[in-house]
Formats: C-alpha cells, sequence, structure tokens
C-alpha cells in the first residue's frame, strides 16, 4: 500500500532529563536562600516546595504524609488498603497536624490556614464511597490514580466528585479539589480540565519501577510531555516519573511543572512503610527495604487481585535515613537552580529557563568523571 503520510508523528524530536541542559543566564538573586519556592499544588492550595511523595503502597501512609507536611510539601496516601484502613490514616494525619499546629513556627502555621491532606482514589464507581470516608476523615485534597487519566473512566468520576461537591456543600466548612492523571498529552489537559480537574498529574512510563513503556510501547519522554502540556494548562501540572538526580527536580520545573512527584527518591528512609532488612554475610550486612510499582505482581498480590496487567516491578533499594535529609538535598538543588537563571520564584524560574540539548558525550561529561 502506498502511503501520503506518515505513519508516526515525526514533527519534532521528544526529550527527557537526561537530554537536556537548563542554560545558565543574568543573574542579580543575592543568594539562594532569598528564592521561594512557594507553587501551586492545585487551583486554590500552595505548598512551601514543590515537592510531593508519590501515592505507592511502598511510599506514603501516615509517616511519610506527616513528615512531608512538616517540611513544607505533601505526601498522598496510597489506595491499595481498605476503605477504613486509608481513612483511619487520613484521620490520624488530620488530628496529628490540627493538636500539633502550636509547635510549629509561624511559616508552618500559616500553611495551616489551608491545610493541604491527600489521599488517592480509583476510577471505579465504589471509589466514590472511598472519596466521601476520605473527605469525613479531613482530606481536602483527592487524587485520582488511574494509570491512563484521558479515558471514560475518568470522566465519569469526575461527574461524579463534582455531583459529591454540590452534595457536601452545606455540610463542610470548604470544598475538596481534584487532582486528575496521568496524561501524556495537550488534548488530554484540555479535557480533564473541561471535566473539572484541579491540578494535573503528568507523565505515562517514565517511573523508576514502572514498566509500561516496555511492555505496551506507549509514553512519552518527560521534558517535552511537560512542555506541550504547561503550552495549554489552566491548572497547576504536577509532574510524574523518570526523577532520578535532584537537577532532573528542577529540570521539571523548568519545562512547566508546578510540584513534582517523587518515588524512587524517598525510597528506603525511615518515613516509607515497612521493615528494614539485612542483606549480606556478617560485617559485611547492608540494610534494605522494598519499593514496588502501583501496577507490580508484588502489589497485585498484597491487594489480593488477578495477575495480570503486569506494568510495574519490585526490588530492595539501600537504607537512606530521613525523608527530611532527601528533601534538603533537593532543595538546595533546586535554589541553586533558580539562582543560575535569576529567579527568586517558581513561576519566574519556568518563564527564565530555556534548555539546550546534549549529547550522549555531554551527558557523560555532565557527571562526576575522574572518580
Amino acid at each position: 500500500m502506498n502511503y501520503t503520510e506518515p505513519l508516526f508523528n515525526s514533527k519534532h524530536k521528544t526529550l527527557t532529563f537526561d537530554d537536556v541542559q537548563i542554560i545558565p543566564k543574568y543573574s542579580d538573586v543575592s543568594s539562594r536562600k532569598v528564592c521561594s519556592t512557594v507553587t501551586s499544588f492545585t487551583k486554590k492550595r500552595y505548598i512551601d516546595i514543590p515537592l510531593i511523595a508519590s501515592p505507592m503502597k511502598s511510599i506514603c501512609e501516615f509517616e511519610m504524609a506527616y513528615t512531608m507536611w512538616t517540611l513544607g510539601g505533601v505526601g498522598i496516601v496510597h489506595r491499595f488498603n481498605s476503605v477504613d484502613e486509608q481513612a483511619d490514616i487520613v484521620n490520624s494525619l488530620y488530628r496529628r497536624i490540627t493538636s500539633q499546629i502550636s509547635e510549629f513556627d509561624d511559616r508552618v502555621e500559616h500553611r495551616f490556614t489551608n491545610p493541604v491532606i491527600a489521599a488517592a482514589i480509583g476510577s471505579k464507581q465504589k471509589d466514590i464511597f472511598r472519596a466521601k470516608a476520605l473527605l469525613q476523615a479531613g482530606a481536602n485534597v483527592l487524587l485520582i490514580d488511574i494509570a491512563h487519566g484521558h479515558h471514560s473512566s475518568m470522566k465519569q468520576i469526575l461527574g461524579d466528585l463534582r455531583a459529591l461537591k454540590r452534595s457536601l456543600a452545606t455540610d463542610m466548612d470548604t470544598s475538596f479539589e481534584v487532582i486528575a492523571g496521568n496524561i501524556a498529552t495537550p488534548e488530554a489537559a484540555k479535557d480533564l480540565e473541561k471535566w473539572g480537574a484541579d491540578a494535573l498529574r503528568v507523565g505515562i512510563g517514565g517511573g523508576s519501577v514502572c514498566e509500561t513503556r516496555i511492555r505496551t510501547g506507549v509514553g512519552i519522554p518527560q521534558i517535552s510531555c511537560l512542555q506541550s502540556i504547561a503550552d495549554v494548562a489552566n491548572t497547576p501540572i504536577i509532574s510524574c516519573g523518570g526523577i532520578r538526580y535532584p537537577g532532573d527536580v528542577a529540570k521539571a520545573l523548568g519545562a512547566g511543572a508546578s510540584s513534582v512527584i517523587l518515588g524512587s527518591m524517598f525510597s528506603g528512609t525511615n518515613e516509607t512503610p515497612g521493615d528494614i532488612q539485612y542483606f549480606g554475610k556478617y560485617g559485611n550486612r547492608h540494610k534494605m527495604k522494598i519499593y514496588h510499582g502501583s501496577a507490580s505482581d508484588v502489589q497485585k498480590t498484597l491487594s489480593f487481585v488477578e495477575l495480570n496487567n503486569i506494568e510495574g516491578t519490585a526490588t530492595m533499594v539501600p537504607y537512606k535515613g530521613s525523608a527530611e535529609e532527601i528533601v534538603d538535598e533537593i532543595m538546595d538543588g533546586v535554589r541553586s537552580a533558580m539562582s543560575y537563571v535569576g529567579s527568586e520564584s517558581i513561576h519566574k524560574f519556568y518563564l527564565n529557563t530555556e534548555f539546550v540539548q546534549i549529547t550522549t558525550n555531554g551527558l557523560q561529561e555532565a557527571m562526576p568523571h575522574l572518580l
């Protein structure tokens, strides 16, 4: 057969984190300390740092969510348990925050005037009952956690949640907001906003324990994915997947994300669920913790569901200590990046960021290469 049009979109290359570097610019930023990292989480809610603990069973339950709140970010409580179990975690988080707010400084107290307590749900009809329980427990942001967010089931659950908002309007002091995703195209962004999303979770197949791209061939490299959606979005963008280094967080923000979901970088910390395990012989033992994807066979086994449509894997990662140390290291890098391009705010950083595409030799040069 003769084709007059190409069978793929060849208009431009698509790029991911290792393909680009940020171009430095003239800066009058007096100190990295003056760089404000306050950013939009949803349309109405803000966080002090653009970091989010991923809604994965091996990443975010009570301890991680609470720690992230104290540090100025947010942890999204995962949905891979019973409704009552998840609601209990959310309620414990709500009670801890409200009871201990007086112990924190004015900056954190100010944030409490709009407290962010987030939890994940699915997109099935029964998830509206989970949503109700989470809201009653104290959640004010719900994340619809599905692999392919540009889907009829997303349209349906967003409609159901809009109806729920109306029904709760007289019973709640403040309304809740909804994060929808995952998506990877401008068309999806437009549709999800039209259907009622208050923020967009962007990225398909880039997670460290995700196998979507190699099993299905589906996905778009993350930098180009973020840029194309940032061009059309009217709601905050949350980058999800592909982050390995603090510089990747800066690149995601420069490409249009308002905040970044982290899984692997927080894996193995004190605050993640699961026990520390020991590997190796006496005298050379290593502390490890398990880390697994939401679509992995491990997760499906723990959730007592059929072992099909596997698009994730599991691994043991080295024990890393406190999540606070990880956050501090990442934020040092982000503030430095902001200084390098003369930006004292996250929004200005996005406006000032330009990327240069690099070669494999450029990537090698970017890494410590004397070690």
